[in-house]
This record gives structure tokens, sequence and C-alpha cells, in this order.
């Protein structure tokens, strides 16, 4: 049986947002995605990059709203 890792390397984590490494390092840099140390190695929680997609999908159901 197969886990999913509770973090993911930068490389990982933007092929499963399905960006690039320099848009992660800048959601990361801005606050929109929260970044974890292991020495020097950066890793992403993969439960902040489900956190992240929900709220740009609630962001957009925000400004749908805000048109109509």
């Amino acid at each position: 049986m197969a886990t999913e890792p509770l973090l993911l390397k930068i490389p990982e984590a933007a092929r499963r947002l399905g960006c690039g490494r320099t848009f992660l390092y800048g959601l990361v840099r801005r606050g929109e995605i929260p970044c974890v140390h292991l020495g020097r190695s950066a890793r992403i929680p993969a439960a902040a990059l489900d956190q992240y997609v929900l709220r740009l999908g609630m962001r957009a159901a925000l400004q749908r709203q805000a048109w109509q």
C-alpha cells in the first residue's frame, strides 16, 4: 500500500500543482503556501497544496458572485 508523503520537495509540489518551481517559490515567498525546512532542504506540506487550491476556488466563486 503506497502512501503519499506528508512533505513534498519543491519540484514535486510544483508538479502536483501543475506550475513551475519559480512560480511555487513566489507563492512561498508571498506567504500563500507555507514551507518548512529540514536542514537546508525546503519542503511543502501536502495538505497546504490542497488548502491553497480550495482558497483559489473560493476566491473565484466570490468573484463570479460579484459580477452577477
